[in-house]
């Protein structure tokens, strides 16, 4: 840990809360749900959130190891445990959930990370990308250098 005088209590506080979540949060707790619970309501899912679950807590060990303020075991058990279902890319994932916000708790966390495993996580933001933005069909009867009737920029 790099010991840095921090300027005002408020800072000494926030620093030794900090200190206080991680420490609690060093190993994750073992799965609490049934193997066949898919639910949307089940507890399964929290390990992908960033809000509520494994994939946060990845992102706030992997920031303190990085400064230097806490050690990287934490960093590499709690993306195992994100990432130890399939990844969520269908219709509820986003920023805070899925494979969005497991790859983005991954890159800050883990910035030197195996590139097979950004790859999967690449291939499954791909897919979800394809499936929300497709291709417009009638692009191809427009010429070059006309303009969408949504966008002001032009399409060629």
């Amino acid at each position: 840990m790099i010991e840095t005088p921090l300027r005002t209590p408020l800072l000494r506080a926030a620093e030794a809360m900090a200190v206080c979540i991680t420490d609690t949060l060093t190993e994750p707790p073992p799965p609490d749900f049934a193997a066949n619970d898919q639910g949307p309501r089940s507890t399964r899912w929290y390990a992908q959130s960033l809000s509520r679950g494994a994939a946060g807590v990845a992102l706030l060990h992997g920031v303190r190891a990085q400064t230097g303020h806490g050690g990287w075991g934490p960093v590499h058990e709690w993306p195992r445990r994100a990432t130890a279902d399939p990844l969520n890319n269908g219709s509820g994932a986003g920023l805070w959930f899925g494979a969005p916000a497991v790859t983005h708790a991954l890159t800050i966390a883990m910035p030197h990370s195996r590139p097979a495993v950004l790859g999967a996580l690449d291939h499954a933001l791909d897919d979800l990308v394809e499936r929300r933005w497709p291709l417009p069909r009638h692009s191809s009867r427009r010429g070059p250098g006309q303009r969408c009737r949504s966008s002001t920029s032009y399409v060629g």
